[in-house]
């Protein structure tokens, strides 16, 4: 299974949130992990053994660096599933320039567009962008686990497709 994700983010910090949250037990992890603790401890919950998600988390802070990362990847045959890019990320490309130069060289990847802001319309960005069946729209601040599901999910239906087109080429169908 694929469990590459780019993360496209000016911003070291949420870099980081983004590490801690899709690689848990690491030590990008490790600050999260001391919180809920006393969050737990506080509330007294009980301990619980969750079995978590881990990916393989590749991080750029600018728009330009993050589609070197994704050519460098299809050249290696190991694609990206997923893209989650900041839309802002001055003062270089933005993060609609960012998709839509990385889904030119990479069609099947899921991109997620982040954004604190609403002054790019959804229509403007799927335009812009193109395949809106691999693009999601996150409003940040985000969740943890709205961030947990979309990578679960995401990576799960990059898997699918790539399997059911196989299948298809296997048997001479059309896409």
């Amino acid at each position: 299974m694929n469990k590459r994700i780019l993360v496209i983010d000016d911003q070291k910090n949420i870099l980081a949130d983004y590490e801690s949250i899709l690689c848990p037990g690491t030590a990008a992890d490790e600050h999260r992990l001391s919180l809920t603790r006393a969050a737990d401890e506080l509330l007294g919950m009980k301990k619980t053994d969750k079995i978590e998600e881990v990916y393989e988390v590749t991080t750029a802070s600018q728009g330009e660096e993050g589609y070197k990362l994704v050519c460098q990847a299809v050249e290696q045959d190991k694609p990206f599933a997923v893209a989650f890019i900041d839309i802002r990320m001055p003062p270089g490309w933005d993060g609609m320039k960012t998709a839509s130069e990385i889904r030119k060289v990479d069609k099947n990847i899921e991109i997620v567009i982040v954004t604190a802001y609403s002054d790019r319309d959804r229509q403007e960005i799927v335009k812009t962008v193109g395949t809106p069946e691999k693009l999601l729209y996150l409003k940040k601040p985000f969740d943890i686990e709205e961030i947990k599901q979309l990578a679960l999910s995401l990576t799960e239906k990059w898997r699918l497709q790539r399997k059911e087109k196989r299948r298809r080429q296997a048997f001479h169908e059309p896409a």
